[in-house]
């Protein structure tokens, strides 16, 4: 029984190691300003979340710092800053 503890305890540290390094190797992308990135393209709030399946309030939240974009959301909005017809190709 000591030693299935034992074991256990080995495993999960090794799995928390493993998870820790994974984290530390993960790109950290930066996200550009939204209201600038909107602006840009002459797009209303609306205009954007509509054309880039965002939602209205979360790009408001967006634009106003109240919340920050992660994972996914983080790599769309580098797409559109740097190519935006990419990603309209893809959704139209």
């Amino acid at each position: 029984m000591k030693k299935d503890h034992d074991l256990i305890l080995a495993m999960q540290e090794v799995l928390a190691d493993v998870l820790k390094e994974k984290e530390l190797n993960k790109p950290e992308l930066p996200f550009p300003d939204i209201k600038d990135l909107r602006e840009r393209y002459h797009l209303s709030q609306q205009q954007f979340a509509k054309l880039f399946c965002v939602s209205l309030k979360t790009l408001q939240q967006w634009e106003q710092g109240r919340r920050h974009p992660q994972g996914p959301a983080k790599v769309l909005l580098q797409v559109i800053s740097k190519n935006p017809q990419a990603v309209l190709d893809t959704l139209h």
